[in-house]
């Protein structure tokens, strides 16, 4: 069974007049998990917004983020245990 997200969301904030509608899937010549919309500001478009959650997240055709240049986080396992960790409780 294949499910996506395919169709259009607005988000609103009113009292600011803020509004940003965002279409997804079916985006012409794009992939399924491609996004596009545009933030608007008293009915004004102020920015545009282009993202694929699998890939990168674009505001006015500038790349903020790409998946493809992210550094990894590297986990660091401390030796000693904390007093406030769960094996110190006394009601197990």
């Amino acid at each position: 069974m294949k499910v996506e997200s395919i169709g259009k969301i607005i988000f609103s904030d009113e009292s600011n007049g803020l509004y940003a509608k965002i279409s997804m899937g079916k985006v012409k010549n794009m992939p399924s998990d491609y996004l596009k919309g545009d933030i608007m500001y008293n009915g004004k478009i102020m920015s545009s917004i282009g993202v694929t959650y699998l890939g990168y997240i674009d505001f006015d055709k500038t790349r903020y983020w790409d998946y493809r240049r992210v550094t990894p986080l590297k986990i660091n396992i401390q030796k000693g245990i904390l007093p406030s960790d769960h094996l110190f409780r006394l009601d197990l």
